[in-house]
This record gives C-alpha cells, structure tokens and sequence, in this order.
C-alpha cells in the first residue's frame, strides 16, 4: 500500500463546507468526498460510508 500525504493527493480541503450547505446533493458515484470521519490515526478509510460529489459541487 502507498502512502502519501493528504495535502499532495486533494484539490481542496476545507473546514465544515458539504454540498448540502452549497445548494447541491451528493452522488451515488463520481469524486470520493471525504469526511473527518473518514481519517483515523492518521489514514484514510474508504469504507461503506464515503459520499461522492460531481465537478460541478
């Protein structure tokens, strides 16, 4: 498994920012949006619960 850092495998990070408090929904596929839920010591999970976005969110 490779690691890397966070910061060099996104295009945006923000803080407390969802489509929903932007007007716009999440997908059933398409761009893995992340959570705070999703991080856990330090790695990323990508288990059951990841929502996805589109480009235009």
């Amino acid at each position: 498994m490779m690691q890397v850092q966070l910061g060099n495998s996104v295009e945006v990070i923000t803080k407390g920012t969802t489509p929903t408090t932007l007007g716009k929904d999440f997908k059933e596929s398409g761009i893995k949006f992340l959570r705070a839920q999703n991080v856990i010591n330090g790695k990323v999970l990508l288990n059951d619960d990841i929502l996805y976005i589109d480009e235009n969110t």
